[in-house]
């Protein structure tokens, strides 16, 4: 199944797709600009809310397809499902702040309540499809009342996850005046300024003058005006890459919508002047690396790179057991030490075994055929 839903980020686009207290279409809210699923009993379609401060769900009963919460870079304030009684597709609240399920009594696909706070499944009592719960509660949720003909199964919390700061707790200048609103466009280079009207125009200049200054203004999810600034920076910085990177590491951390933007750009800047090694120090920092990364940097610094900390990286954490999540610091040099173990046994580097010049070693068997071989 495909979607292609209606963005949704002021109370006006959700008035005008309103009707009767009934949504027709499929729709994603993002932003900060609405606070609450206000005139909204039935969605006949899609429901998401992707990085949306959005507080409650109103008066929402049914979401007649699939429904997620995705909180990336905005805190999420929805802490129970309130008065909603059924999905009609799949439920997916993994990493959200949801606490308690409210009046949900049935989910016809699949219910994900994984890296969530929830303590119980509430008045729940069917789910179509499988159904995901936190492990730490394994001993103490009661599913005497719930059907689910799916599987159900208890994960570990992720221990990698970022944790999304509430915008009380991140240091944002005082700032009085209103943010002029900048209906959502994507950015790709700071020419696009030259869409912003004169309200946005003369706003910019005081949001960049205070970036500059160390004063840093919530800009209310008009997130143009960061990946304007974004790219102001980049194409403008007078080849002072280190001046670049301390901008761009304050941007992601008070607009976290440019982190990965702003990682990627260092780091083709570090490789564009050959500083290999500044580079892979950043690379090696992210969540993930791929085996294609690793072997290139491998080659372009000339030393081997893979250790238990990258091996951990490559496996991931969520399929070990507690026990293992809980001691993973202890889990990396083991690792470090059996890889040095197997590369002594094999008498070669580790990537060495299985690629060369760049490319996958193929391996041709051979089959060698008897008189008594049936064929």
């Amino acid at each position: 199944m495909t979607y292609d839903p209606t963005n949704i980020y002021t109370l006006l686009d959700l008035k005008k797709i309103t009707v009767s207290n009934e949504i027709h279409s499929d729709i994603i809210i993002r932003g900060e600009n609405i606070k609450a699923l206000e005139g909204v009993e039935r969605v006949n379609g899609f429901l998401g809310f992707s990085d949306s401060s959005i507080q409650n769900l109103g008066s929402l009963k049914e979401v007649k397809s699939n429904f997620f919460i995705s909180s990336n870079t905005v805190y999420s304030n929805i802490k129970s499902l309130n008065k909603l009684e059924t999905i009609g597709g799949d439920l997916i609240l993994r990493y959200s702040n949801i606490q308690d399920l409210g009046a949900l009594k049935k989910v016809a696909g699949k219910l994900s309540l994984r890296d969530t706070n929830i303590e119980n499944l509430g008045v729940l009592e069917f789910v179509g499809g499988d159904l995901f719960l936190p492990k730490r509660i394994e001993k103490s949720v009661d599913l005497s009342n719930v059907t689910v003909n799916g599987k159900i199964r208890f994960w570990n919390d992720s221990k990698t996850r970022e944790k999304v700061i509430p915008k009380s707790e991140m240091g944002y200048a005082d700032f009085k005046d209103p943010i002029p609103h900048w209906s959502h466009i994507y950015v790709y280079s700071f020419s696009e300024i030259r869409d912003a009207n004169t309200e946005q125009l003369r706003f910019y200049k005081v949001y960049k003058a205070n970036f500059l200054k160390g004063k840093y203004i919530d800009i209310k999810s008009n997130d143009n005006y960061a990946f304007i600034l974004f790219y102001d920076l980049v194409e403008n910085h007078n080849s002072d890459i280190k001046k670049l990177e301390n901008h761009l590491k304050k941007l992601a951390k008070f607009y976290p919508k440019t982190k990965s933007y702003g990682q990627s750009e260092i780091i083709k800047e570090l490789e564009s002047s050959e500083d290999f090694e500044k580079a892979w120090q950043m690379i090696s920092q992210k969540e993930y690396v791929s085996v294609q990364t690793m072997i290139e940097y491998e080659s372009k610094l000339g030393k081997e790179l893979l250790d238990g900390e990258l091996i951990v990286k490559l496996g991931g954490y969520s399929h070990l057991t507690e026990y293992g999540q809980n001691n993973i610091a202890e889990i990396k040099p083991f690792a470090t030490k059996q890889l040095e173990n197997y590369k002594l046994e094999k008498k070669s580097r580790f990537f060495d075994l299985f690629v060369k010049n760049g490319e996958p070693i193929k391996v041709k068997k051979e089959l060698r055929f008897t008189q008594s071989t049936p064929y």
